[in-house]
């Protein structure tokens, strides 16, 4: 329907002219819309979804129109002047939806308005579905080739076009697949149709990527699991023996009992509930309305178990449950049900929590296992080396009216990672070998596949009857056996010749194995041997000497060995020896004896009867004669030998050594000590000696030790590597030379080292590790040879060599050790890293007492009793600190250990228990002018059993300790700093939290006195002593002396607070105790004495302070900042935070807002860094107490003004009390000069136009070098000098080292 409206407008009672009616008239007549409809579509009929074009006419020339569209439904997408884009509505049903137009002439002003009655059907359902497979041969391993398949179909009911097709991995490159199939190569997907794609895909090495979903097969995890199940039933079982015997050992009269009426299941029970409340070690106990045990509750502090025993009314055992409480969060649980679930079978379960495993054994009293149940938690995942690839392809397409449709599929594939394939061969010849033979070995390696190896290594195990002679390619340098070969790329191979000679006289038929190892840093290996035969008959003789050639009056060492080969028995043995005259014998050493030296060269040995296989060996030592006896320079001496018996008639052999006249060679340096970075200037002097003969083809060799090559005079013909030679030529007698060489000492590589290591089992350890970032003083051997031929003979190799001392540099070390023998179980991890002297351990170990016995051959047996001992010690020589944990003798030991060190720290925390042994525990740190004076020192023995937790950092100028200490036995435990002292000792049951740093210290311990036995090896000693306990400070500014020692005490029980001049507590104790203040030196100036004793049973509340007059009557805190630029890019901060107020302060919270342009360094307390928010915490602060903060910055942006803010905020009662300062300071250095010219932009001060400038800021420092506030004349050297002063001063304890903290 089209409905065509003229409305005229208002024409103020004239009528229009007869052109604007005809006009108007046209308009009304000629208004026809235009729809775009498909060639199939009825007329004003359209589809849903389906985007149309309705065209309005034109206006006529010299006219034009206004035009307005509108819509009933739909969405416009276009309305311009005289066309309207839009989208019809996606309906289920048809819909009628009408379009209107409103037309007015810009002329007449007509207004005309259309409407189009549109019918809007249902579209046809557009759909894509996608399906992904991979065709592939299973297993799939890296470098594998896999095909990807696709499968596209259109599942609805409009042609689709514009089709995309993507697939993305979560690892690895992506895929891009190819239409392979489907359509007739047309680009419409018509509906019902189906188009194939593929994409060839090589599997690429996940270790090259970071985002791995990695996941092992239930199998492996099942097993796995089961395994590490039954090392945890191990050491529950250990544990639930000394539980027993604990259980046992419980003294009630050391304990509090509560009784308690209680109902379980409709009974009334009684509950006798007994706890120590030093140690808080309890039993409770259960028993029933006829009287009878029911059950046990146990807890052990030390070790942090708890054991449940049920019994039945006779008192027989049903069942014991073993599980941690809470803290350390183990949660590792064992339970044992006996004659369940038949008479003669009990019922363990065993469950790790953490990780929702449980192993379920039925087994009998003797330990046979009847069967196995393993539980486990859905979804749990193991790490383990295989890997998910995990990819979505993604379809998507557009209909002809531009709708948009997609899919996705995701296909996981399983890769495995193959190691390298690695082979090696070994070849040997000859084979058989004759006696004394020589045997040329070659070696043939190669990487077979599978991936590249990397850090490969051949290690080659001599046969002890052969002596190593050459090798090509060289072995490692100061070995003659491994090769390190470096990165093998698959299908890379090589080969190595060795040649070794049989230095032994073997039997003929002797097999000499030798063997070949490979190994690659991904855990592949293999191996090869070569057997070779030796072979001989009757009576062998064979001789050698030291050197195949001496100089003049040189010794020389001969070897004979001799040897019956054959099957019959060889009488009346005699060996001969011939000298030759230019040597002189000195000595024999043989059995038998030497029978015949009157000659001076014969010489004869009676042997006697040689039985076959039988043998020995002969040394004779000579001296060659001196110069004169070889005066033609070249000349050699003869050895004959033969052996001979009643069976045999042996012949001569003749062994050759040549004696010649050598070169001299004399190397001298110009310093005897270097550093590392300095270099060194070498004088060679060489020449040829006084001889007859010119020396030929002389060449000078310089070995470089770990030196760099800067140049010398005359320059080198060849340099090869380290390897300096000169080609010298000929040499006529008595010539010489000279070669000046200098030498760079290179300063130390930066090493990173990380190590692993799980171990677990039964049996005897021991074990030592030590790391260390020491520089030590070492010495720098530089050697030179010179070489020459004499006629075409070589001439022996004369050398010198010259040593210079490489000084040292102080570092870090860590040590530890373990030994003992039963059940042990130990993860460590170790690090070192040289760039900031970091050493760093970590130890989790379990280890239990036993006996271990290992059987021998011949029935016999090695048994090893050792009880346990670990110890470590964490050496900062930089820092002069040293921290030792050691436990000794004990019979089980539970610990997870950390230690850290490095140029900047000094970190310890530990977290163990110990049953029946000694733990030490103890650290020391040296005053920084001298290495003798001990400024902190922290020394703790516990005999016994105990839980021992222990924290020592130390940082910049602070040192902060944190124990909590439970357990019965011996303690003696004293910590001191340069102000405080706390110390306990006694024996009994033991409690003790304590915090300390170099200001304060707090601790809450109870005490309670019982003699002990104690039982360390084979010695069993027993006794004790009475408690002794107490604090002391010192403030030596106020000459302030506060102490309070309780001793000879059966109980204490104290909580302290202790500062510089004050010191709270509030407690009990039972036995004696004195308190004393002393202020001022000496009798004659004492302020301030106060002196208690008590003596008995008492309840103490003490609170004891002396500090100066408070600036504020009130709480407050100052904060203040100065700013010193150390060099042109370090600046150090100086913040003081001060208690002003009238209160102690606890808790105060230091934040520094670095400007932008400023890196943090480091401080001299630890800090918590957040981006450019520096922030401490300071423990306490006493009533008119400083503490200083030092903070190092790096410049980054250069010479500019920066202004840094700091703040402090603490709370009292329920108070905030905060402070705020800044400083402003210019990030420029200079060395100070007298007066120097000052930037404009700091402040000065004058008085009058020819006054001279008298005061500046230099920083916010003041007064700033070389001026003050008066007019005197200044003295610029004694300014210059505080100036330097003071900086060193600030600098001295703060800072080690330019490097970040790790």
């Amino acid at each position: 329907m089209i409905k065509l409206l003229c409305l005229r407008a208002p024409s103020s009672g004239r009528s229009k002219s007869p052109e604007i009616a005809h006009m108007c008239t046209w308009l009304s007549l000629a208004i026809i819309l235009a729809l775009i409809l498909p060639v199939s579509a009825e007329p004003n009929q359209i589809i849903g979804g389906v985007s149309y074009t309705i065209s309005a006419p034109l206006a006529p020339e010299g006219q034009s129109y206004n035009y307005s569209w509108s819509a009933t439904g739909g969405t416009p997408l276009n309305a311009s002047q005289s066309s309207f884009q839009w989208t019809a509505p996606l309906v289920e049903n048809s819909t009628t939806v009408l379009i209107e137009l409103k037309i007015e002439s810009n002329v007449s002003g007509c207004i005309n308005e259309n409407q189009i009655e549109m019918l809007v059907l249902p579209a046809a359902k557009a759909e894509i579905r996608l399906k992904k497979d991979c065709r592939y041969s299973p297993p799939v391993r890296v470098g594998d080739t896999v095909v990807y398949t696709y499968n596209v179909t259109n599942t609805g009911g409009v042609t689709l076009y514009e089709i995309n097709l993507t697939d993305t991995h979560d690892w690895g490159p992506n895929c891009h697949p190819t239409r392979v199939g489907g359509g007739g190569g047309d680009e419409a997907l018509e509906p019902g149709q189906s188009w194939q794609y593929e994409c060839l895909y090589e599997i690429h090495d996940p270790a090259n990527y970071t985002i791995l979903r990695i996941m092992a097969s239930t199998g492996y995890r099942e097993q796995d699991m089961i395994e590490k199940l039954l090392r945890l039933r191990t050491r529950m079982e250990i544990n639930l023996e000394k539980m027993r015997r604990l259980q046992k050992e419980f003294d009630p009269h050391a304990a509090t009992l509560t009784i308690e009426s209680m109902q379980m299941a409709g009974i009334n029970y009684t509950s006798y509930y007994y706890v120590n409340e030093v140690t808080e070690e309890s039993l409770k106990r259960i028993i029933d309305p006829q009287g009878n045990l029911s059950v046990t509750y146990y807890r052990d502090p030390v070790s942090q178990l708890n054991l449940t025993t049920r019994y039945d009314p006779k008192g027989k055992i049903l069942s014991e449950e073993e599980y941690y409480y809470p803290h350390p969060g183990t949660n590792e649980y064992m339970k044992i049900e006996y004659d369940n679930p038949s008479v003669g079978l009990k019922t363990i379960t065993i469950t790790d929590y953490i990780t929702g495993d449980t192993l379920i054994i039925i087994e009998d009293y003797n330990g046979v296992i009847i069967s196995k149940e393993y539980k486990k938690t859905p979804g749990y995942i193991v790490y383990e080396e295989k890997y998910i690839l995990k990819n979505i392809a993604t379809v998507k397409a557009k209909t002809g009216a531009g709708q948009e449709v997609s899919d996705s599929d995701t296909y996981s594939l399983e890769i495995f990672k193959q190691n390298p394939i690695l082979s090696v061969f070994k070849d040997d010849e000859p084979d058989p070998v004759q006696f004394n033979g020589t045997i040329n070995y070659t070696i043939a390696y190669k990487n077979n596949g599978g991936q590249d190896a990397h850090e490969v290594m051949l290690k080659e195990t001599y046969n002890e009857s052969l002596e190593f002679i050459w090798a090509s390619p060289a072995p490692d340098p100061g070995t003659i056996d491994a090769w390190t070969i470096g990165d093998l790329d698959k299908e890379e191979s090589g080969k190595i010749a060795i040649q070794a000679r049989l230095k032994d006289i073997l039997t003929p038929g002797s097999i000499i194995t030798n063997r070949i190892d490979m190994w690659c840093k991904e855990g592949s290996h293999a191996v090869a041997w070569a057997n070779t035969t030796v072979t001989g008959e009757g009576l062998v003789i064979g001789k050698r000497a030291s050197s195949r050639i001496i100089f003049p009056g040189e010794h020389l060492n001969y070897t004979i060995d001799y040897r019956n080969n054959g099957s019959v028995k060889q009488t009346d043995v005699v060996i001969h020896d011939y000298l030759d005259e230019k040597v002189d014998f000195k000595y024999s050493l043989s059995d038998p004896l030497l029978i015949n030296e009157s000659s001076g060269r014969h010489h004869w040995w009676y042997v006697g009867d040689l039985l076959p296989g039988s043998g020995g060996t002969i040394e004779i030592f000579v001296k060659a004669k001196g110069k004169d006896t070889f005066k033609d320079n070249a000349g050699s001496v003869f050895n004959t030998y033969q052996i001979n018996s009643s069976q045999t008639e042996g012949t001569n052999k003749t062994l050759e050594t040549y004696v010649v006249h050598s070169l001299w060679i004399k190397k001298e340096a110009n310093a005897t000590a270097a550093a590392r970075g300095e270099n060194i200037t070498y004088t060679i002097k060489y020449g040829n000696s006084d001889t007859d003969f010119t020396a030929e083809n002389v060449s000078i060799t310089d070995m470089l030790p770990e030196v760099d090559f800067l140049g010398a005079t005359p320059h080198p013909n060849i340099i090869n590597g380290k390897n300096l030679t000169w080609m010298i030529g000929n040499l006529t007698p008595r010539a010489n030379g000279t070669i000046v060489l200098e030498v760079h000492i290179p300063k130390k590589a930066q090493m990173i080292f990380d190590e692993t290591s799980s171990v677990e089992g039964d049996g005897f350890i021991r074990m030592r590790k030590s790391l260390s970032t020491e520089e030590a003083e070492r010495s720098l051997t530089n050697r030179v040879e010179i070489r020459g031929y004499y006629e075409s003979m070589p001439i022996p190799v004369s050398s010198s060599s010259v040593v210079v001392t490489i000084l040292g540099a102080a570092g870090t070390r860590i040590t530890t050790s373990e030994h003992g023998s039963g059940h042990y179980e130990e993860d460590e991890s170790s690090r070192l890293v040289s760039k900031n002297k970091s050493v760093s351990l970590k130890k989790d170990i379990f280890a239990s007492y036993g006996r271990s016995t290992f059987q021998l051959p011949g029935k016999r047996s090695i048994d090893y009793q050792s009880l346990w001992s670990d110890r470590t010690s964490a050496a900062n020589y930089i820092r002069g600190e040293v921290v030792t944990e050691n436990y000794l003798y004990v019979h089980s030991l539970q610990k997870d250990s950390s230690f850290d060190v490095d140029m900047n720290q000094t970190v310890y925390r530990s977290d163990a228990s110990h049953d029946s042994g000694i733990a030490r525990i103890s650290y020391k740190k040296n005053a920084q002018d001298s290495s003798h004076s001990i400024k902190e020192m922290i020394d703790e023995d516990y005999h016994g059993s105990f839980k021992v937790f222990q924290s020592i950092d130390s940082y910049g100028e602070n040192v902060r300790q944190d124990r909590s200490i439970t357990g019965k036995g011996r303690v003696s435990s004293d910590k001191r700093t340069e102000s405080q002292r706390s110390f306990e000792h006694g024996s009994g049951y033991y409690s003790a939290q304590e915090s300390m740093d170099s200001s304060s210290i707090t601790k809450n311990v109870k005490m309670l006195y019982s003699p002990q036995n104690e039982i360390l090896g084979s010695m069993n000693t027993s006794g004790g002593s009475l408690w002794r306990e107490g604090m002391q400070t010192k403030d030596p500014e106020q000459e302030l002396i506060i102490s309070e020692e309780i001793r000879s005490a059966s109980y204490i029980e104290k909580e302290a607070e202790m500062d510089l001049s004050s010191l709270k507590f509030i407690g009990s104790f039972n036995g004696s105790m004195d308190t004393a203040i002393l202020q001022g030196n000496g009798p004659d100036y004492e302020k301030v004495r106060l002196d208690q004793s008590f003596v008995g049973k008492f309840n103490i509340d003490t609170a004891i302070s002396l500090h100066p007059e408070p600036v504020h009557r009130y709480v407050h805190v100052n904060i203040e900042k100065k700013a010193i630029m150390q060099d042109d890019n370090i600046v150090l901060f100086l913040i003081n935070v001060t208690n002003d107020g009238s209160r102690p302060l606890k808790k105060l919270d230091v934040s520094d807002r670095l400007p932008p342009g400023l890196s943090f360094i480091d401080s001299s307390q630890r800090p918590e860094v957040d981006g450019q928010f520096i922030n401490w915490t300071i423990s306490s602060l006493d009533i008119g107490r400083t503490m200083t903060i030092k903070l190092r910055a790096r410049v980054e942006n250069g010479r500019q003004i920066y202004d840094n803010y700091v703040s402090v905020s603490t709370g009292y009662n329920d108070t905030r009390i905060e402070a705020e300062n800044h400083t402003l300071f210019e990030a420029y250095y200079q060395p100070l000069s007298c007066c120097p010219e000052l930037p404009i932009e700091w402040n000065y001060w004058s008085s009058g136009s020819n006054a001279t400038l008298i005061n500046a800021e230099w920083g916010s420092w003041k007064p700033a070098p070389c001026f003050n506030v008066s007019t005197e004349v200044i003295d610029c050297f004694l300014e210059q000098e505080k100036y330097y002063d003071e900086l060193e001063r600030n600098l001295s304890s703060c800072c080690a080292s330019n490097y970040d903290i790790p």
